[in-house]
């Protein structure tokens, strides 16, 4: 099975909930990251209530991401 490289994945500082799976290329997370817009292959992106009355919204979905290490 393949998965896509690393370098080619959003970025994600905070990245929270991760699946488990060998290699570690190989897992999907849940970015914690709260941003102006989500990242075009996020298949759940919800709006994210904050006191800045700006719109900002985190993806909920499983995706790959680049994660801070």
């Amino acid at each position: 099975q393949t998965w896509p490289p690393v370098e080619g994945r959003p970025s994600c500082k905070r990245c929270g909930a991760c699946t488990r799976m060998w290699p570690p290329e190989a897992n999907r997370c849940v970015c914690d990251d709260i941003v102006p817009q989500c990242h075009e292959g996020c298949s759940k992106c919800e709006k994210v209530d904050t006191r800045s009355g700006k719109p900002l919204y985190q993806c909920q979905s499983f995706e790959y991401y680049n994660c801070a290490a």
